[in-house]
């Protein structure tokens, strides 16, 4: 677990974890160096992934050394462009640079529609967030379609009402929704400790988003993921399931068994308006009928 990680730790913590795949030990100066932190904050970082069994600290000749911890050990060795300017990047880099948002988005719809048992997914308040939300919750109905588990946390700053719409139906489905506790700086979607999609954490990367595929780097993100959502508030009764007032008209107007020429006529829409809102109710509802939908408008204490 990452539990004190903000953005800025994340991205070191990713940085000092490729150098311990690559390397296996290195003194805390050299990691420092190699890093380009300072030495209190390398061991601020290796604490952390020391806890989350990542890393292990040892004292050798008086030299303190930074070692993969159990969690890495039998990882290859993996190699990337950093350790050969010269060179282009081969197949199998730690991580690729996405540059445009649409393809990010498009990328965390392929990882969580392709996950085969849990997806973790931590949507910030950022340009990325509301470039891909939508897509993000059509993706996650479909990995819930398949059984797969979906954890969905939502920044407690978000107040796109279409996207709490789209929550509180992936809810009713079986997700686990929350909001974070406290401001997430980045979009972060894993797709079964294997492969990830996270936002980048300098203002100096060109990229707005890189794709992982780096088991060791995936472990470290559902860490500090872990983390977030051990900490998140779940949607109560206050933020989750009060109905809006026209939720509650239209569940009332069904109710009274009106037909929809009449219950739109109240309502003051055209009848073919009325039945859209209807379907949204059912799905808000997750509800098969209209008779489904006013029992568990009463059971949730609606009418």
């Amino acid at each position: 677990m990452l539990p004190h990680s903000n953005a800025q730790g994340l991205g070191d913590a990713l940085r000092i974890t490729r150098l311990l795949v690559r390397h296996r030990e290195m003194p805390v100066e050299v990691v420092a160096k190699r890093a380009a932190l300072a030495p209190d904050r390398v061991v601020t970082v290796v604490s952390e992934l020391v806890a989350a069994g990542l890393a292990t600290v040892v004292t050798v000749s008086g030299d303190r050394l930074v070692r993969a911890g159990h969690g890495l050990v039998g990882q290859p060795a993996t190699r990337t462009a950093d350790d050969h300017p010269s060179r282009a990047p081969a197949v199998g880099v730690l991580t690729q640079p996405l540059a445009d948002s649409r393809v990010a988005a498009e990328r965390c719809c392929a990882l969580i529609e392709s996950a085969t048992s849990e997806v973790l997914v931590l949507l910030a308040t950022t340009p990325l967030a509301a470039c891909h939300q939508r897509a993000v919750c059509s993706a996650a109905n479909t990995a819930l379609s398949r059984g797969v588990r979906v954890v969905l946390v939502i920044d407690q700053e978000h107040r796109d009402e279409e996207l709490m719409t789209s929550a509180r139906r992936l809810a009713d489905r079986g997700a686990d929704i929350g909001l974070a506790s406290s401001k997430m700086e980045q979009t972060v979607v894993i797709a079964d400790e294997m492969r990830a999609v996270v936002e980048t954490w300098t203002d100096e990367e060109s990229a707005r988003a890189r794709a992982i595929g780096d088991r060791v780097l995936c472990r470290v993100l559902a860490s500090y993921a872990n983390g977030v959502i051990e900490r998140m508030a779940e949607l109560g009764v206050s933020n989750y399931d009060r109905p809006t007032p026209l939720e509650r008209q239209v569940a009332l107007l069904l109710a009274q068994g009106l037909t929809d020429m009449a219950a739109a006529k109240h309502v003051g829409v055209t009848d073919r308006t009325f039945r859209r809102h209807v379907r949204s109710l059912l799905g808000r509802l997750g509800a098969q009928s209209r008779f489904e939908a006013g029992a568990k408008a009463v059971l949730r204490g609606w009418l």
